[in-house]
């Protein structure tokens, strides 16, 4: 019985501890973290977000899904601010519903903060809470928390800014915060937009420069190393899953920036290993074959080596990838690059020969070099084009843009592109000051050397060599200028060109042969569209070019000229003789008319031109009196009446 008993208090004691132990653990024991549910936070974000830009807006029903977001996201800031901000739309502190929501809207606050001391996010708004309730000397405490906690938390920067300016009036302190607020202000963005959306590439390298300008340069606001640690400890945690190829890309792309190449090398062939598809590890390698041909002491032999690799590299990625708009950005400038240095080793061996015959190999050698060159133009053209179409807008695009125009001698659409460019950075500079600018800078001498060649064009522009890629559009602009002595030299550049072509053509790839001839084609559009020009010299320089090429669809457009009399003498003689050489049935009304012409040279280039066509004429005498000349010419009207169906231009 004693025995019973002593076992009976034994347990009574052990069920004692037990419960006490439980008890004292409860006040350690962390509470369940909320479980976090993106995609639906961001369906209830974007409804309340409708409600609040409706016509008239509707704070209250957007206030219930701000909310529903938060409880399905407790960490999307968006969310948290929209909440705030559509409860004071409507919020009156005599309405008891809304003073019993505002106070909850409190706890919820100080719950946060003191659940996630560490989190600047949480003191912030806690302390945003209290300002938009008037308790703006209260709220100062956890923006300063929010700062310590992150000195680049921008938002709290702003907040005790604009405290400091309208409630401290300390002036002073009110412009060095708001400064620092806007020196931190991309890179907190950045921060936020990673978050929500984590393997978003382009984010992570935007992140990465602005964290790597912060931490370099003057300022170095940010302690050096700092973004190289983070994303060593992304890395970390990525290993050994899908992330993983993704973390040591980007953690090679600033091993790379410092220079550490092979160690860079290693990373992105690690996640092409991991995964064959991931787009941006030939992007990594691409860049690597660059930076090794540009060593200093790297051979000729091997940078050209390295050079056709990353083509391979960058040509890859675009394969697996077709919208990595960096990666076309380095790839068309590339093309670019390696066009001008064929263009320059074709150009050393016509020097090297210094006038002298050159040999066959040369010749064939010349030819390859070109054929390329012209090559790569064209895929650089194409690369641009697809960047142009879709980011208009990006300075980075149109400074490349502006390099190609530039160096295919499209002066007029070289300046207007950088000049877009300028406009640009000066709106929304970039995040590197350093890069904007290098960039402000390049474009500047483009506009500047694109303005003097231009210049030039009025002068000699004949014998130039005109452009290849940019031909229509630069030709137009060109045709554009207010100089009408550029615009005539423009028309006599036009045909040398069609003749030149004509000399060379069996010299030509097909490729070019069929490009060639559809810059005949646009050359010719371009002298029929100048014979209406406003400026005589232009007009005359057109009449000249068509009768050159004996353009027969411009038959109609010569004999308006040539039987209208207010046109300069000189232009109805140019107009009578490039009919005659048009061997055309439809010049020879026109010509007809002319017989009639004040002028006797035209009407004497008239005669000679009908005769020229085996037109009947009757005797006319075009130095004859008045008399005689129309009684011929009616003689010849009706001769044409009568056979002009039947008629044929000799041969």
């Amino acid at each position: 019985m004693k025995a019973s008993r002593r076992f009976a208090f034994a347990l009574l004691i052990l069920c004692l501890l037990a419960a006490g132990m439980l008890a004292s653990c409860k006040g350690i024991i962390a509470p369940k973290e909320p479980v976090i549910n993106e995609e639906q936070a961001r369906g209830f974000l974007n409804t309340a977000n409708e409600y609040m830009n409706a016509k008239p807006p509707q704070p209250a029903r957007a206030n219930d899904f701000f909310k529903s977001a938060i409880d399905s996201n407790y960490k999307l800031l968006p969310a948290h601010l929209g909440y705030q901000d559509s409860f004071f739309a409507y919020y009156s502190p005599d309405a008891p519903a809304q003073a019993k929501q505002k106070d909850a809207m409190l706890a919820m606050y100080e719950k946060f903060v003191k659940r996630y001391p560490a989190d600047p996010m949480f003191q912030f708004l806690y302390g945003r809470m209290l300002d938009k309730l008037g308790k703006r000397r209260e709220a100062v405490p956890y923006f300063k928390e929010a700062v310590r906690l992150d000195k680049t938390y921008y938002p709290a920067h702003a907040a005790l800014a604009k405290f400091y300016e309208e409630v401290d009036k300390s002036m002073g302190l009110a412009g060095d915060e708001r400064v620092t607020a806007e020196k931190y202000r991309t890179i907190q963005e950045l921060r936020s937009a990673i978050a929500a959306d984590p393997a978003n590439i382009a984010l992570h390298r935007e992140y990465q420069d602005a964290m790597l300008a912060a931490e370099s340069g003057k300022a170095k606001y940010i302690e050096p190393g700092t973004v190289m640690k983070e994303y060593e400890q992304r890395l970390q945690q990525a290993r050994g899953t899908a992330d993983e190829p993704r973390y040591l890309y980007l953690h090679g792309r600033l091993l790379g920036q410092m220079r550490s190449l092979e160690d860079a090398r290693t990373e992105f062939e690690h996640a092409a290993n991991l995964n064959p598809k991931f787009p941006w590890s030939y992007d990594g390698l691409g860049t690597y074959y660059i930076l090794k041909a540009q060593e200093p002491g790297t051979s000729q032999k091997d940078a050209d080596d390295y050079v056709n690799k990353a083509m391979q590299m960058y040509e890859k990625a675009v394969r697996l990838d077709n919208k990595l708009v960096t990666t076309k950005l380095k790839l068309a400038e590339l093309y670019l690059n390696v066009s001008a240095l064929r263009q320059g080793e074709a150009g050393e061996i016509l020097a090297r020969a210094a006038g002298q015959a050159l040999t066959p190999e040369e010749q064939d050698k010349i030819k390859s070099l070109r054929d390329e060159a012209y090559h790569l133009g064209g895929e650089c053209k194409a690369r641009i084009s697809e960047l142009l179409a879709d980011q208009p807008q990006n300075p980075e695009v149109l400074l490349l843009t502006a390099t190609f125009q530039y160096a295919d001698g499209s002066y007029f659409l070289a300046k207007q592109t950088a000049a877009a460019g300028l406009a640009l950075i000066k709106e929304k500079p970039p995040i590197d000051p350093e890069t904007g600018e290098k960039m402000e800078a390049k474009l500047t001498g483009i506009m500047r050397d694109s303005d003097i060649f231009a210049k030039r064009l009025a002068g000699n522009g004949a014998d130039e060599v005109p452009p290849q890629f940019f031909f229509e559009p630069e030709f137009r602009a060109r045709m554009q200028s207010d100089d009408a002595n550029l615009r005539a030299n423009m028309i006599e550049t036009l045909v040398k060109f069609y003749v030149r072509v004509l000399q060379i053509r069996d010299s030509l790839n097909e490729k070019m042969l069929a490009d060639y001839e559809q810059m005949q084609k646009t050359a010719v559009v371009l002298m029929g569209e100048a014979l209406s020009d406003k400026a005589d010299n232009v007009r005359l320089a057109a009449v000249q070019a068509v009768r050159a090429l004996q353009v027969e669809p411009f038959c109609e457009e010569i004999g308006k000229i040539l039987i209208d009399a207010n046109e300069p003498e000189e232009m109805r003689h140019e107009a009578a003789l490039a009919l005659g050489e048009m061997r055309s049935a439809k010049a020879v009304e026109p010509l007809i008319e002319g017989l009639k012409d004040e002028s006797q040279p035209v009407r004497e280039y008239s005669i000679k031109a009908l005769r020229d066509l085996a037109v009947q004429t009757f005797g006319y005498d075009y130095a004859a009196a008045p008399e005689k000349r129309n009684a011929a010419i009616e003689k010849i009207k009706k001769w044409w009446e009568e056979n002009k169906a039947a008629y044929q231009v000799p041969k």
